[in-house]
């Protein structure tokens, strides 16, 4: 970023901080903060992977019609082994638009305006306009139709969505026929997933997710890979994502939502290209991340019987890639995919929650070169049980892929000593193949302990 856009950004993100301060003082707007600190013990390296000290504050405020929300936060982490590594964002494989600077703060933190938006009932319906988050779809653990916002995977998927999930600036609008909705979202900020860099405790190795160059008898990478400039999105308008929802509730009270979203894919596509080096030299792979559009349709259902909750979720993306062996296609196949979940949720033992998912993956035009199979399927198992008038929880969380036989165990204690302080433990545990989305992070399991403060 140039000097004078992060003197601008953080002049801004100061000037809106010390607002708070003077309307929270003279009862002219709500204010709410919080303190999260967590360290994160890494049991392979025997060393700290993260001392996080994560500082938010929510501003909400009436002005004429408009309801206003402004959330900040700044993050700080002594050890900065999660990154980022490069001064510049254009050596990472995620993209951030000029609306959306995410990383403002240096290797050791952030500071970041993570929320700006206005509330408003105007002809009919009900607009937020600004920077925030829209959820769409109700799987836990892996996503199927959270797609409008993406995702930093800075710890891959052990930070809470709600925390990892990069906010957009967006138009949403919803509006109510009786007791259905429908939303419209239109997205100029085509903002990507932030994906960990090389030589981080999280960076992706999975030959299903980057492609692997030939190794030779020592191990070493016997063709030499470089990476060319990264094809980002570049027109405001015809590079907006666009999004429409229609929610419904029956008389049989089921939930249902028809989803639509028009996006830019938020992976890069890796394609390849075998180049000589000339003279005679040898050759190398030079590597184009690249940014696609696709076309999302899905939608949801779920309904109560008793103590059970049944939920299902699924949605068709007309493009999607994958890593290939074959260089002639560039290592890069192109499949529609269908991917689905289904969810049993049961509350019938007293403080007790139990949740069940079983997710699936299919390619409608697989190709034998296309790393990963045909159909992917994992499951998920979540325990939870509340004791001491539900302020100690006990909760546990297996995520398994049936493919890779690889999978995440997540065990986790929480204490609510106050109504305002909040303690916990807990563990990431990996196991698996290191071909597998969970088993690459096989040697990075770790400890984790904090505590989080209201004010």
């Amino acid at each position: 970023m140039k000097p004078n856009q992060l003197i601008f950004k953080q002049s801004i993100f100061y000037i809106l901080n010390l607002s708070l301060l003077f309307n929270s003082q003279y009862g002219l707007a709500e204010i709410s903060s919080t303190w999260e600190q967590e360290a994160s013990y890494s049991t392979s390296q025997h060393d700290l992977q993260k001392f996080e000290s994560l500082f938010q504050t929510e501003m909400t405020d009436t002005i004429g019609r408009f309801d206003v929300t402004a959330i900040s936060r700044i993050k700080l982490d002594s050890e900065s082994n999660l990154g980022p590594k490069f001064e510049s964002k254009e050596h990472s494989l995620g993209y951030e638009s000029r609306l959306n600077d995410q990383r403002d703060g240096g290797q050791h933190g952030e500071i970041t305006l993570r929320e700006l938006y206005f509330d408003a009932e105007l002809a009919g319906g009900f607009w937020r306009v600004g920077k925030q988050q829209v959820v769409w779809g109700q799987s836990d653990g892996l996503k199927v139709l959270d797609q409008v916002n993406p995702q930093s995977y800075s710890e891959f998927i052990l930070d809470d969505f709600d925390d990892s999930r990069i906010p957009l600036w967006m138009v949403n609008l919803e509006l109510p026929f009786q007791d259905d909705t429908l939303q419209f979202l239109w997205i100029p900020d085509a903002s990507t997933h932030e994906l960990s860099e090389f030589n981080t405790p999280y960076a992706f190795t999975s030959k299903n997710l980057v492609p692997k160059p030939p190794l030779d008898n020592q191990g070493k990478p016997a063709i030499p890979v470089s990476f060319n400039e990264r094809q980002d999105p570049q027109k405001f308008w015809k590079d907006s994502d666009v999004g429409v929802r229609y929610s419904m509730f029956t008389e049989s009270a089921w939930d249902i939502t028809f989803n639509y979203l028009y996006h830019y894919q938020d992976l890069p596509v890796l394609y390849q290209q075998l180049v000589s080096l000339g003279n005679g030299s040898g050759t190398s792979i030079e590597i184009t991340p690249t940014f696609e559009r696709s076309h999302l349709i899905g939608g949801t259902l779920s309904n109560a019987f008793g103590d059970f909750t049944v939920r299902a979720e699924w949605g068709y993306s007309t493009d999607t890639y994958f890593v290939s062996s074959d260089l002639a296609s560039k290592g890069v196949e192109n499949s529609p995919e269908l991917s689905s979940v289904i969810g049993l949720d049961y509350q019938g033992i007293s403080d007790m929650f139990i949740s069940f998912q079983w997710f699936h993956s299919h390619l409608f035009q697989y190709e034998k070169t296309i790393v990963r199979d045909e159909n992917n399927q994992s499951i998920t198992f979540l325990v939870q049980h509340d004791f001491m008038n539900e302020t100690l929880r006990l909760e546990s969380l297996f995520i398994h892929n049936i493919n890779q036989e690889d999978g995440l165990v997540r065990p986790k204690i929480t204490y609510q000593m106050t109504s305002d302080l909040e303690l916990f433990a807990g563990a990431d545990l990996f196991y698996g193949s290191q071909d597998g989305l969970f088993g690459q992070f096989d040697h990075q399991d770790r400890l984790n302990v904090g505590f989080k403060v209201g004010f």
